[in-house]
């Protein structure tokens, strides 16, 4: 309730409109358009088509475009506090077992512009696919702040309580700095302090694995401002203070 206008709300509600095309074997949906339910709040978010495919396993697929989406307004505070708090991962579970067991989903959304954390990434593109067993993200890359460029592929897998991940990670910034900043805006004067010399140029390619009380990352190689090395960082949920297991070779 007050999730409209409240900024510290959840997800804002929104409308899907689109032409219809259906017989006994297929369900076409063109010229979708899905924009945000208030009317105070302007413009399409996401746009593009869609299609079903009915038979013993039906096959849904679904590719949508946005020139610009503000995931800060429309998600809302508590939506980024809930990510934060690792209920995405409660949250992709739930999806994982509330999906029927004959149906296999593919879907691609590509944004120009979306304002996250309060800057804008470019050139984002999400490409899933999802059956009862799992969500495969083929591709989630984007453009980030600090003149950085991000690629993951991985895959969700459903757990008792929550779903784990595990995928790669190829990441390459110009600014390290401003890219920390934006990672980590809760310890920016921390970073200040502390990180008073180069930007940092930065490549970095990891795999990860997420679970509800670890953060993995295996098999580092990175080059910071041409110095070259290996890594391994894990970080552990344990009460109210996470540890932190970091080796560098």
């Amino acid at each position: 309730e007050g999730g409209k206008g409240d900024t510290e709300g959840q997800f804002r509600p929104v409308t899907l409109k689109s032409k219809l095309v259906a017989n006994f074997e297929t369900i076409a949906l063109s010229d979708v358009e899905i924009r945000p339910a208030d009317a105070k709040d302007q413009g399409t978010l996401l746009a593009g088509d869609a299609n079903f495919t009915i038979g013993k396993v039906i096959m849904a697929e679904a590719k949508l475009t946005a020139p610009r989406v503000d995931l800060d307004a429309l998600a809302g505070a508590g939506s980024r506090r809930l990510l934060r708090d690792g209920g995405g991962l409660s949250l992709v579970n739930g999806l994982l077992t509330t999906l029927p067991e004959d149906i296999e989903l593919r879907s691609s959304v590509k944004v120009s512009a979306l304002r996250a954390g309060g800057e804008i990434l470019e050139h984002v593109l999400l490409d899933v696919s999802a059956n009862r067993q799992a969500v495969r993200i083929h591709e989630l890359s984007a453009s980030l702040p600090g003149r950085s460029r991000s690629k993951f592929g991985g895959v969700f897998f459903p757990g008792e309580r929550f779903a784990e991940l595990a995928g790669d990670l190829a990441l390459e910034s110009l600014d390290a700095r401003q890219l920390s900043w934006w990672l980590w805006p809760d310890s920016k004067a921390a970073i200040n302090k502390s990180w008073t010399g180069s930007r940092g140029r930065m490549k970095l390619q990891t795999a990860v694995a997420l679970t509800a009380s670890k953060l993995d990352f295996q098999n580092m190689e990175y080059e910071l401002d041409g110095e070259t090395g290996k890594a391994n960082l894990a970080i552990l949920v344990n009460g109210e203070r996470p540890i932190i297991d970091f080796h560098v070779a």
